[in-house]
C-alpha cells in the first residue's frame, strides 16, 4: 500500500488498516515532525508497524510490540526501508505491560491504541 506521502507498507487483507489513507498520512506526517531527529521512540500497540517504521528515517531506533502483531507484514513493510534503516526497527510480542522494559533508554513513547 502507497500512502500520499509517498510512503510504502505490506497491509495485507487481514491486518486493521486505517479506512482513510489521507487523514492517516497526516497523522504519519504530523508524528514525523512531533519526534525530534536521533529520538529513541518506543511504540507499543503498534500492529503493524506503520507509525513506528514511519520514523526509521529520522531516529536512533523504535522499538514496536503489539499483543498480535502482524509479524509477517511488519517485516515485508521492513524490508522496503532503505539497508542502513531497517536494523533500527525491531518488533517484539507483548502487550503494554508486559513490554515496559522496552522504554528502557527511550526518549518517546507513542501508543497507538
Amino acid at each position: 500500500e502507497r500512502f500520499p506521502s509517498g510512503a510504502a507498507f505490506v497491509l495485507p487483507p487481514w491486518v486493521f488498516r486505517q479506512a482513510n489513507l489521507y487523514a492517516f498520512d497526516a497523522i504519519v506526517g504530523a508524528l514525523r515532525r512531533a519526534v525530534p531527529a536521533g529520538s529513541r521512540v518506543v511504540e507499543w500497540y503498534a500492529g503493524v508497524g506503520v507509525l513506528g517504521l514511519s520514523l526509521a528515517p529520522s531516529v536512533a531506533w523504535v522499538r514496536c510490540s503489539d499483543l498480535n502483531p502482524p509479524y509477517a507484514a511488519f517485516e515485508a513493510s521492513r524490508d522496503l526501508l532503505p539497508k542502513g534503516e531497517r536494523a533500527r526497527v525491531t518488533y517484539a510480542v507483548g502487550g503494554a505491560a508486559e513490554r515496559l522494559d522496552d522504554a528502557r533508554g527511550a526518549d518517546v513513547a507513542v501508543v497507538d491504541p
